[in-house]
Parts: structure tokens; sequence; C-alpha cells
């Protein structure tokens, strides 16, 4: 049986020919290709003003390729190495322009060759502390770094709330007076500390607010990143509208392909006088209300399951039905394998917790969203992986899965890290 192998993830995927170069009349040596895997994982400019982490060496199934880390900007650029043998790269930010600096990385073999590489890297200029800027100024700053990184600075931001689409986190879409829209990536009380889903009393659509926090890209898309909410006018409305937000806020999943329990809220989420009362329609042997949890149990078949929300504020009422589809229990149950071995097939798999779903990875990267991890919810497609290397200095693990391109068998490798504790998620 195949199994599968699950841990939080930084991925990173790239391929290497196990018969590159052979058309030329020359072989890869270890140290060659060790160069172009570390070329893989770093090529790409990065513009960022936060501290990072780089590896320390490559380990491949041919030997172990220490790297020594230099930058010409060390003021700016400085590396640090650790005592577990760890290597950061330290930024600071010039508080007058926007730094270029080069990032050098040589490899050692076990023979004492060398290869070395550059890779080019900027630090966008510091930001003035609390600036308070307009929509179109915040969508510039964000769009001129790069994906997942943000600035130094926190800069202050007046707009409406258009929709809070996640009402755990307070992620939500404000617009300004002119229709500009942006992005606010989870948010906090005035202090800080409260997250969205505890505030007293919750900011929502239509409600004006002053919002502070770091300001940066992900995807494509210039956003804030955990604002803290230090003003809030809420807009005026009535027990019907209270009601109406409610109803619209309710969410449950539509399908579902795990055994799970999901909580029904008995008080609206903005507006806790707005009551919730939840009830089956009809009897269902894999759905039961309990404690104030739905719990969904998959059988032998697929099972529809339907629920219904009653809400009520004085004489105002609603309700609103739920289908949900629960999965059959599938024909192949997988086991979590916390020490991989080499030269064993696994499947590389995750529990998505906001879709309720069980996903495998398939092995088919899209090269327009790199940073986008396909998956499929059968396993037997998909893909099977294996490992190269059991370990190193970082914890990371180096796996690989074989694929065909009309020539040679080409090895697609994916370097698997733990996330730290500290790194924004």
């Amino acid at each position: 049986m195949k199994k599968i192998l699950s841990c939080l993830l930084v991925l990173l995927i790239f391929t290497v020919s196990l018969t590159a170069f052979v058309a030329c009349g020359e072989d890869t040596t270890a140290l060659e290709t060790a160069k172009e895997i570390l070329y893989t994982m770093y090529k790409d400019t990065v513009t960022t003003n936060d501290t990072y982490e780089v590896v320390s060496q490559i380990k491949t199934a041919d030997g172990t390729f220490p790297i020594t880390w230099t930058t010409d900007k060390p003021d700016n650029a400085k590396v640090v190495v650790g005592e577990d043998g760890t290597v950061k790269i330290e930024i600071v930010a010039s508080e007058t322009e926007e730094v270029t600096y080069k990032l050098t990385a040589t490899l050692k073999d076990a023979e004492g060759n060398e290869l070395s590489l550059e890779f080019t890297r900027k630090i966008p200029k510091a930001a003035a502390p609390d600036t308070v800027i307009s929509i179109p100024e915040a969508t510039e700053i964000g769009l001129a770094l790069d994906h997942n990184t943000y600035t130094a600075g926190k800069y202050y931001i007046v707009a409406k709330i258009k929709q809070v689409y996640n009402t755990t986190y307070g992620n939500m879409y404000v617009v300004d007076e002119a229709g500009n829209e942006f992005t606010v990536y989870g948010t906090y009380g005035a202090d800080g500390e409260k997250r969205y889903d505890a505030l007293d009393v919750k900011p929502v659509a239509g409600d004006t607010i002053k919002v502070y926090g770091i300001i940066g890209q992900y995807n494509g898309t210039a956003q804030m990143k955990n604002g803290w909410i230090v003003e809030h006018t809420p807009a005026e409305r009535t027990d019907a509208e209270k009601v109406a937000f409610e109803k619209d806020a309710l969410t449950l999943p539509a399908n579902v392909n795990i055994d799970e329990s999901l909580t029904l809220i008995s008080v609206g989420s903005t507006y806790n006088t707005v009551k919730i009362t939840w009830a089956l329609v009809g009897e269902s042997s894999a759905a039961v209300i309990s404690n104030g949890k739905l719990v969904l149990t998959r059988q032998a078949e697929e099972t529809t399951v339907t629920v219904k929300a009653s809400l009520a504020l004085n004489n105002e009422k609603a309700e609103k039905t739920f289908t949900i589809t629960v999965a059959k229990i599938p024909s192949q149950v997988p086991s979590i394998v916390d020490t991989p071995v080499v030269n064993t097939a696994y499947k590389l798999a995750m529990t998505h917790v906001n879709l309720h779903k069980f996903l495998i990875y398939n092995g088919e990267p899209n090269a327009s969203q790199p940073w986008y991890l396909p998956t499929t919810e059968t396993y037997e497609d998909g893909v099977d992986m294996y490992l190269e290397a059991v370990e190193n200095v970082n914890g990371a693990y180096l796996l690989y899965f074989i694929t065909n391109d009309g020539t040679n068998d080409v090895k697609n490798y994916v370097v698997l890290s733990k996330r730290s504790e500290s790194e924004p998620a």
C-alpha cells in the first residue's frame, strides 16, 4: 500500500533531467546538478525588506554540497549563520532609497571543487511610519513588492467596508468614495490583540473604518495584512437589515469528503441580538446536531444532508437552508508517515480545513501560478513521491516524482520543509 506523507509545507518544485547534456557528449557532474537545483530554488528576483532564510547545503543522492553565502552590501543585507547551522539574510532597509544587492552562493564538493551562483535582490525604501495614504497609493506600494512580501513600516487607510469575506479572521474588501477597492487580509482590534471574531462590536459592510498595518502583495493583489481597526463608524441599520445581514453571512460547506464536526452559531456573528436555531430537514444517518455541532459521518454511499437555520430579532424573522453532499467512505484509507525512507513511494497530502476536504498532490504544476499547489481528491490520481534525501540542517526533505518528456525520464524535485512559527501564513 502506498502511504501518505503529511507535514506543514513550504513547497518549491523544479525539474532535473536524468540524462541532461547527453546530446552534447558531456555528463552533468554532481556539483553541477547541485548548482542547477540551487539556481532553480533562488533564480527569481526577490524584493523584500524582511529577513529571510536560505539553505545551507544541497543534499542529493550523490552527496552533500555545503554552501557559503555572501552579499556585496552587508550593511543592508547581512549573512547570519546560526548555531544550528541555519543561514539567514538579515535585511536593513534604507530610509532614502531602494537598495539593489548581489547575493552569492558558493557550493563545494568533497574534493574541494567550487561553483558559484549570483542572484539579484532588492530592498524597498523603508516606509515612513504611521502615514495615512489613499487606496491608490496603497495599491501602488503593494504591487511594487514581490509575492508575499510586505513593507517594514505601517500605514493608515480610511475606507468603507464593501464585504467581510471571512468572519473569523476579518478578511475584507474596502472601498473609497471614488470606488477604488483594496483588500485587508486579517483584522484586529485597536490594541492588536483581539482578532476580528473576538471583537465585541465587529465592523461590517457599510461601516467606515480606519485601519493600520503593513502593505504588500500576494498573488498579484495588493493588500494590507493583519490590520488594526483603530476607528470604527457603524452605519445605521434596522432590525430587518440586521437579520438579513446575518442570514447572508451564514455559511456551511456544500461538499465534505472527511468526517467533520461543524460549529453552528447560536447568535449573529456581528449582531449578537439576532438569535439562530438549527434543525435537520428529514432524517439522515450521515448527520446529527448535538451540543451546537453538526456532526457529519461518511457512509458506504454518498449522502445528501439538508440543514435549516432560523433567524429572529424582535418581530423580524428569516430562514436559510443548506444542502451538503457527504462523500462515501474511500476504498483505500491512507496511513500517516512521520519518518519517510528512501526508495519508498508516498502520496503528498493535506487536510484543507476551510474546504473540509482531504487533498493529494497530483504533480501538475501551473507555470503561470508557481505558488499554486495542484491537488486531487482521488487517491489513485495522486502522484507517487520518492525520497532522495532523508533530511538536511534546515529540517527539509528532498522528494521527487518521475515523468517523461518524450525522450528522457525526468526527476521533478519538491523541497519540503517545516514553516517556522513566526512566518506569516
